[in-house]
């Protein structure tokens, strides 16, 4: 189980209750049993150890205990992680200390004894959920800011490598890249930010609560992703490769098995040829990404679904690939500007980085990549490597 940092809990629910009466203490642990693991406590300060070692989804006390008492213990407990269900159990003439407990401890809910098996675990899943979104909604929270800076990096260099352009022109023309990577990167950060709010308010509906938590983990996804196209596009040349010794081949063949889940869904049939006996020098890394762009914008172009063919051979000292689909194919009138940055042709969401990182890497590796003529309609990306005598 992870700490008390804020992190998301999927395992068994914990559920610390504390009587001094070893009876009432085996009636909780029956009553609460189906609900999550039972840890029973005699006393305030055997629960306060016991909290202290483990981490906790729910806390059940009686009032009136030796020593510390119920509300104290309660109290202590919201002081550590106020995301912990706190529920105190008491007697008709404790009512008093049930206000006390309410403004001391800030409990969720009190129980007035003899209580009911079924509504105590009523009770029980209830505050429960409530603590868990709240630790998954402080998850989301962490990762959206670690994006944020990622995102304040990558805009930096970015600004950077823009500012080396000199011309009102190339000046004019930052401009609008500026105003399409903000309007891209607007929309997930608006869902997250009312995805956020929607979890600290909605307190009374779980299955709402855990779709918006969902919702907002995908738009974290999404603009990690768009993150990590600008690093890629900022970066410098063909001195930040770094080469290994991953066969093409073997890339190819690692970017198709990934791509095979989302080729199924989309009723995307995937074809592979792979006969490239001598690999050029990779940076095996950059060149996944490569082919996983070409691959994910032909799983697009097909959207009623069709055939994805990815071929390897060798031509001379040159390596040849080829991406192929069966969609619609590129009009003429656009092939020449496809590999321009911050081009979607009208294509819904991303950058209009793909293609644009595709080419920079191919070229960083000596290599060039073309549009090239396929019989059978469809896309037909060539990307020529050189093979190093």
């Amino acid at each position: 189980m992870n700490g008390k940092g804020g992190e998301t809990v999927t395992e068994k629910p914990r559920i610390l209750v504390v009587d001094d009466e070893q009876r009432s203490l085996d009636l909780l642990a029956r009553a609460l049993r189906k609900v999550g693991e039972v840890v029973p406590a005699s006393s305030g300060d055997a629960a306060w150890d016991a909290f202290q070692q483990a981490e906790f989804d729910l806390v059940i006390s009686d009032q009136r205990m030796p020593g510390t008492k119920g509300a104290e213990l309660l109290a202590r407990v919201a002081q550590r992680d106020d995301r912990i269900g706190r529920v105190l159990l008491t007697g008709y003439a404790d009512m008093q200390a049930t206000i006390d407990a309410i403004n001391l401890g800030r409990v969720h809910a009190y129980i007035s004894k003899p209580w009911k098996p079924d509504q105590l675990a009523l009770l029980a899943g209830s505050l429960i959920e409530r603590t868990r979104l709240a630790r998954q909604n402080d998850s989301l929270v962490k990762e959206l800011s670690a994006r944020n800076e990622e995102l304040e990096i990558a805009m930096a260099e970015l600004r950077r490598t823009h500012h080396r352009m000199a011309s009102g022109v190339q000046l004019d023309a930052i401009g609008r890249t500026m105003a399409m990577v903000v309007h891209d990167l607007r929309g997930p950060l608006n869902t997250i930010g009312m995805a956020t709010s929607q979890l600290a308010q909605s307190d009374d509906d779980p299955v709402g609560r855990a779709e918006t938590a969902r919702i907002a983990s995908e738009e974290v996804q999404r603009l990690g992703q768009l993150c990590e196209e600008l690093v890629e596009v900022s970066r410098a040349g063909s001195e930040s490769l770094r080469y290994d010794d991953t066969p093409l081949d073997e890339v190819i063949h690692s970017v198709l098995t990934a791509m095979a889940e989302p080729c199924r869904a989309a009723g995307v049939a995937v074809e592979e040829e792979l006969s490239c006996e001598r690999s050029p020098r990779l940076d095996g890394g950059r060149m996944r990404r490569t082919i996983l762009n070409l691959t994910q914008n032909a799983v697009e172009a097909m959207r009623g679904g069709g055939t994805l063919r990815v071929e390897s051979r060798c031509e001379g000292e040159a390596a040849l690939v080829r991406v192929m689909d069966t969609g619609p194919g590129i009009p003429d009138g656009i092939r020449e500007t496809v590999f321009e940055p911050f081009v979607t042709h009208a294509k819904s969401g991303g950058l209009g980085l793909g293609l644009a990182i595709v080419r920079k890497i191919v070229e960083d590796h000596g290599g060039t990549v073309s549009i090239a003529e396929d019989s059978e309609g469809g896309n037909a990306f060539e990307i020529r490597l050189p093979i190093a005598p």
